[in-house]
């Protein structure tokens, strides 16, 4: 069960991406496939994460940090 659900988010998020990619929202090159894994597991590690770092700051940066080096948020 946890395959498939852990699956068709990453196929959503895939979607999401190219939809984003199509509206110039992010680069045309964009690997779409590497980033829909990419915040899969952003967001399986920040659930975890969140458990013992309570500092929404902290997560915020961390996400932050993460979607700007995967080139989703501009500086």
């Amino acid at each position: 069960m946890l395959t498939s659900l852990a699956k068709s988010s990453t196929k959503r998020i895939a979607e999401l991406l190219a939809i984003a990619r199509a509206q110039g929202e992010i680069d045309s090159r964009a690997d779409i496939q590497a980033l829909a894994l990419a915040l899969q597991n952003l967001m399986v590690g920040l659930n975890v994460l969140s458990k013992v770092v309570r500092d929404e700051s902290d997560l915020w940066l961390l996400t932050e940090t993460t979607l700007r080096g995967l080139g989703l948020i501009r500086t």
